[in-house]
This record gives C-alpha cells, sequence and structure tokens, in this order.
C-alpha cells in the first residue's frame, strides 16, 4: 500500500529538498484536490486518471442500491439531501504504454 509518506520519500529524494517541505508541499495539492471536490469540481490529471463528482437524488440512489425501478427508499439516507459519489476513472492507456515500456526494460 502506498502511503503518504512514501510520497514525501520520494518527492524529498528526488526534487531534492527536505522531508519536511516535501510533507508540505503533499497537504496542499491534496487540500486543494480535497477543496475542489468538496465543490463538486471534477479533477483530472493527465497520465493518472479522473475524478467526478456524481451527485444523486436520494430515492433513485437507494432504488440503485436496491437493484430495483422503484423510487422507494430504504432509510439509510437522509432523503432531503443529495447523494454525491466520487468516481475514478484510471487513464488506462497511459498506464497500459508504462507496463508495456516497463515490460521492454526487463528484458
Amino acid at each position: 500500500m502506498l502511503e503518504k509518506k512514501d510520497i514525501v520519500k520520494t518527492l524529498s529524494k528526488c526534487g531534492g529538498i527536505s522531508k519536511t517541505d516535501a510533507s508540505y508541499y503533499i497537504d496542499i495539492i491534496f487540500e486543494y484536490l480535497r477543496d475542489s471536490l468538496l465543490q463538486e469540481k471534477s479533477i483530472k490529471l493527465k497520465g493518472f486518471g479522473s475524478f467526478v463528482v456524481k451527485r444523486y437524488d436520494p430515492a433513485k440512489y437507494n432504488t440503485l442500491l436496491k437493484g430495483g425501478k422503484g423510487t422507494s427508499t430504504i432509510g439509510i439516507y437522509n432523503a432531503s439531501k443529495p447523494i454525491h459519489r466520487i468516481i475514478f476513472k484510471p487513464a488506462i492507456r497511459s498506464i497500459k504504454n508504462k507496463f508495456k515500456s516497463c515490460k521492454n526494460l526487463e528484458k
């Protein structure tokens, strides 16, 4: 599992900055990404993927969870507030190309 400390270590090593500075910059980046998602803004990171905020009507969302076509709710969500889900869409083409280049290096 990749953790923040791993990113800090890599940024510090590759960027030639202290771990304290690297941690600070990463905190700023993640805070900006979090705030953007809370404002329902999509995020597109070229070569990595996109984060899209989907908004659902609570009744329709509960129906999706139940797998039915009706509009009844199951009582888990407050019916007066919309449901927000964050969907990650990986940049498949870019990731596949990276794996292909790694395989070529191994030979």
